[in-house]
């Protein structure tokens, strides 16, 4: 019975370290306060904001989720925080894994 729970707690821990190496780094450390990628600035009049942080230190390719149309692309300078479209145009932005 002992060495069949350490077989399961060895191929447990395995798993675990492999999800570990598995995972991909992230494009970099945001701000205290500041998030990375793709968020939804809420207003009280006008509807809602999609706005996109690019937390890379080179410039970054974007593909925005447009819903009534084909989708966009758009290049991001480094560290810049700003304006996608509207929420109720855009639903989502995301890294292309393209530099510009």
């Amino acid at each position: 019975m002992r060495s069949k729970l350490r077989r399961s707690s060895a191929v447990i821990c395995a798993a675990v370290v492999g999800m570990a190496v598995a995972t991909p780094a992230a494009q970099a450390q945001a701000p205290i306060g500041e998030r990375c990628g793709a968020y939804v600035v809420l207003w009280t009049s006008g509807g809602h904001l999609l706005n996109y942080k690019n937390c890379n230190d080179r410039a970054v390719m974007i593909e925005i989720d447009m819903r009534y149309e084909n989708n966009r692309f758009r290049c991001m300078r480094p560290w810049e925080n700003s304006l996608v479209e509207w929420f109720q145009i855009a639903d989502n932005a995301w890294w292309t894994r393209q530099y510009c």
